[in-house]
């Protein structure tokens, strides 16, 4: 038996767990969503480009601000002398989420359920997802990392040991939307 492979999977399922059926942050509501606070931010620049068009003003802020309650206030720029917003965040995590925020919206888009305003329900949880996949992109790549240079029993080790011991679970599950998920997989 592989126990890398049977860590891999152990893994993946504690990650699973804790993101989707111990503490579901897409089903969570302002500063505790999964577009709160500094993701917000990295995530703000794709509603206010494809949605509002509307990158350099931000006045839909307002709305976003009282209906979903991302920030106690708007954190995620500011206003520059010259009148227009200036985004505070790197856009780089923006350009990661662009597939899940497009499959997204364009189920808000088609669903009276949910509004296509760039936070509602099917944004929280496309993120969500798009964060699972990237974090379990990252543990595939140390795994085969791994594996090409210690023996299976190390391996299985150091997986289980990073992901049930650090603080990693935390970002892949809980926080996946933070950079730190993302540069996880880009280095491994």
């Amino acid at each position: 038996m592989d126990w890398s492979r049977v860590s891999l999977w152990a893994c993946i399922l504690l990650i699973f767990g804790a993101g989707f059926l111990y503490y579901p942050k897409w089903k969570q509501s302002g500063t505790e969503a999964t577009l709160s606070w500094d993701a917000s931010g990295y995530y703000m620049y794709l509603p206010a480009t494809f949605i509002y068009k509307d990158l350099k003003k931000c006045s839909f802020k307002d709305d976003i601000l009282l209906k979903y309650g991302p920030t106690p206030d708007f954190q995620q720029a500011f206003l520059h002398p010259s009148g227009n917003y200036v985004m505070k965040y790197s856009m780089g995590q923006a350009v990661q989420f662009i597939p899940a925020f497009l499959a997204s919206h364009v189920y808000a888009s088609f669903t009276s359920e949910y509004p296509a305003d760039g936070f509602s329900r099917p944004y929280q949880l496309g993120i969500s997802i798009h964060s699972f996949i990237i974090a379990m992109v990252g543990l595939f790549f140390l795994h085969k990392v791994l594996s090409a240079y210690f023996k299976v029993g190390v391996v299985a080790l150091t997986l289980l040991a990073m992901v049930f011991g650090s603080i990693y679970l935390d970002y892949a599950a809980i926080h996946g939307a933070m950079t730190h998920n993302g540069l996880f997989t880009i280095y491994a």
